[in-house]
């Protein structure tokens, strides 16, 4: 299965990817793959930048492919796992901060 979209571009528009909760504590969540501070959440309501997320997606192309199968699904279909800072990276975070 090859991606149909890319590079990888998330629609992230809808609120529930914002954390109102966090901004207004003044407290963002650590991103899950960065570290970083973000009032960004995943779909799956986990801290993430939105660009980390694309950019974990571009090291894993077959991950993009199978999002992009069941994003236009019933949302009572099984959702996909989010990236996780385990999950090897290739590299795309080892920039200096």
């Amino acid at each position: 299965m090859s991606p149909r979209i890319w590079p990888p571009v998330l629609n992230w528009k809808p609120s529930t990817h914002w954390d109102y909760e966090a901004e207004a504590n003044g407290t963002p969540g650590a991103c899950v793959l960065c570290g970083k501070p973000s009032l960004l959440l995943s779909t799956d309501g986990v801290p993430c930048h939105k660009v980390c997320a694309e950019g974990w997606f571009e090291q894993h192309p077959q991950a993009w492919a199978a999002y992009e199968a069941q994003r236009d699904q019933p949302k009572t279909a099984a959702r996909m796992a989010v990236p996780q800072a385990s999950d090897p990276d290739n590299g795309l975070f080892d920039q200096a901060a």
